[in-house]
């Protein structure tokens, strides 16, 4: 799972580190830079699976130049993520990547890998895997000569180069799942089973598909949705069958005790969609993977926002899996704990990252805590300073 991200000069951020709990919130006012640092984790992710810089980060900017922070007005510098991934006790991986703007004769601009590097820590020892550098050459330790694997300027050599660790390193990206506030992907009704759009495996109806066969996951996933929204009688999966399409395509249906008939996913409301596709993603996730969710309470009456961070809470406790979600409701950041709070703030210096847990205040807020008053206090009186 991800236990960090440093990302430098990329949109709000100038340079920051975000510490990640195992399960936690990501607060802030709006616009202070909290969507970026789950952009950040969707492009890599995206790179990760196979697409070029332009398919990752196409709906993060209208042109290439909004993805640099604009201090940088020349943007000659370019924008970096750095990972650091925890795979067991004194083992994790670091992962990086840079990425610059190339302009072409007529002044358009493309984006290119400006450098890349894998290493692994063990107990306090860095050993480098490999490095990726601007002029395209990449160095593998222990052998003499630079790696005769090339990748083109706009992927990642880590999805050229196969050993043991590159598999590991991108089998942790490739498990993350992301719920964005676009509430668009979710109202499709049908998408393809097989051989579509790598970012189709979440919606909606893929996720209900792969829950109901296995019995004992869709009787859960059935037994809280209906807990959660009373009027839902039951989903039922069609499939497709048209000779013109490649794959076969299947759409989920549901239906309402308070309804005839059957309802789509552009019949239910956001909060209802959002409801359903959280609870699946996080009862389909594997154990040790990665879950980001965007404003977990858009849609939603309070209560049912609560009850579903409760619900998150549970399975990352049970199924040990990372799960962090972006809010602004009160209730749901004074029932978390300090240690599970990202605070993202934004001033001169750019957005900037801090763990309520790791603060300098964390003697402040605990007694505040223990004298009665909650987080959104010193959250507001934190915002006002700034």
């Amino acid at each position: 799972m991800i236990s960090s991200i440093k990302i430098c000069n990329f949109k709000s951020i100038i340079e920051s580190k975000a510490k990640l709990p195992l399960f936690g919130a990501i607060v802030g006012l709006n616009a202070a830079g909290k969507s970026n640092l789950i952009y950040s984790i969707e492009i890599a992710r995206s790179l990760m699976r196979g697409a070029n810089l332009s398919q990752s980060t196409a709906k993060y900017g209208s042109v290439n130049e909004e993805l640099f922070n604009l201090r940088d007005v020349t943007q000659k510098k370019p924008f970096s993520f750095e990972f650091e991934l925890d795979v067991e006790s004194g083992f994790k991986y670091i992962f990086g990547i840079s990425i610059s703007l190339k302009k072409n004769q007529n002044a358009l601009s493309s984006l290119i890998v400006d450098q890349e590097f894998l290493k692994k820590n063990i107990n306090g020892n860095e050993i480098v895997v490999y490095n990726r550098y601007s002029d395209g050459t990449v160095k593998i330790p222990n052998e003499s000569i630079p790696s005769t694997i090339s990748a083109e300027e706009d992927v990642l050599f880590i999805n050229l180069y196969k050993t043991p660790d590159t598999e590991k390193v991108k089998q942790i990206f490739q498990k993350t799942r992301i719920v964005s506030s676009d509430i668009n992907m979710l109202r499709t009704p049908a998408l393809f089973m097989k051989g579509s759009d790598v970012a189709r495996a979440d919606h909606i109806s893929n996720l209900i598909g792969r829950l109901m066969k296995d019995p004992n996951l869709y009787s859960q996933f059935v037994k809280i949705i209906k807990k959660m929204m009373p009027n839902l009688s039951e989903f039922r999966e069609i499939k497709i069958d048209d000779e013109t399409v490649k794959n076969k395509e299947f759409m989920v249906l549901m239906q309402e005790i308070t309804l005839q008939g059957e309802l789509s996913t552009r019949s239910f409301s956001e909060g209802d969609l959002r409801t359903i596709a959280i609870i699946a993603t996080g009862l389909d996730m594997s154990e040790d993977a990665s879950f980001f969710i965007e404003e977990i309470e858009n849609g939603m009456h309070a209560g049912r926002a609560e009850k579903l961070v409760e619900y998150l809470d549970t399975f990352s406790k049970v199924k040990n899996i990372q799960i962090m979600f972006t809010t602004h409701s009160p209730l749901i950041i004074n029932d978390m704990k300090p240690q599970d709070v990202l605070f993202v703030s934004k001033n001169g210096h750019g957005t900037t990252f801090e763990l309520l847990g790791d603060s300098e205040d964390v003697t402040t807020i605990k007694l505040l805590l223990k004298e009665g008053g909650n987080l959104t206090d010193y959250l507001s009186a934190k915002l006002h300073k700034h």
